[in-house]
């Protein structure tokens, strides 16, 4: 990762998993990071402090960016933090809820639409005015937006629509010099997936974000 030194980035989701990854590796780069969160605080506290330690400058902003307010809340956040300005947004936070097409709900899939698209899409929107140019935005899409893996119907549909978002962003962004990048990883270790492992459905990766279907596996059938 290049330097990064007085640049300011707000990572969301980065309480733990690849938030996490990403809030520390930016610090270590030289950047101040807005490690955001929704309810786990305490797990924020310590990434701010394991960065802290490092010698790196952090600290936590929260927002619930499940709800139509949440975005907006936390773009006025950073607006006062970072005095206007801010270089890198790496958008990560997201809900996994392995249900298959016939088992999801209407509130199954607005609550992962609302946190994996609605929130990614308004924050873009808010965030890139206070960019300078060469700012960057990472959106976090998902293997699973290209292949179908498991009983993830809604989750991938909405991982679909962020590669679609980033295609715009792209497009829509070239002219003031932003970067925008999307990640695609496999399954990593969360919530969501330790569910869905521990449940026995649909197939599971046997290393997180592995590359591709090769490292997919079905799982054995109990009795």
């Amino acid at each position: 990762m290049s330097d990064r030194q007085n640049k300011v980035a707000l990572v969301t989701g980065a309480s733990r998993g690849m938030g996490r990854a990403a809030a520390i590796a930016l610090a270590s780069a030289g950047a101040h990071v807005l490690v955001h969160y929704n309810s786990n605080g305490q797990a924020a506290d310590a990434v701010v402090a394991e960065i802290s330690d490092r010698g790196g400058s952090a600290q936590t902003v929260s927002a619930d960016l499940g709800t139509p307010d949440g975005p907006f809340g936390l773009s006025a956040a950073v607006r006062r933090i970072a005095n206007g300005k801010i270089d890198i947004f790496v958008s990560n936070a997201g809900i996994c809820r392995p249900l298959s097409l016939e088992n999801t709900t209407a509130e199954d899939f607005d609550e992962q639409f609302a946190v994996n698209v609605r929130a990614p899409f308004f924050l873009v929107q808010q965030l890139a005015p206070m960019m300078p140019p060469g700012g960057s935005i990472v959106l976090t899409s998902s293997l699973a937006a290209r292949t179908t893996v498991g009983e993830l119907s809604a989750y991938a549909a909405s991982k679909g629509a962020i590669s679609t978002l980033e295609r715009f962003s792209i497009s829509l962004h070239r002219s003031r010099r932003l970067r925008n990048s999307w990640r695609t990883p496999g399954a990593s270790r969360g919530r969501g997936c330790d569910r869905w492992r521990s449940r026995g459905r649909g197939w599971y990766v046997r290393r997180p974000c592995a590359g591709g279907p090769s490292a997919w596996k079905k799982p054995a059938r109990s009795g």
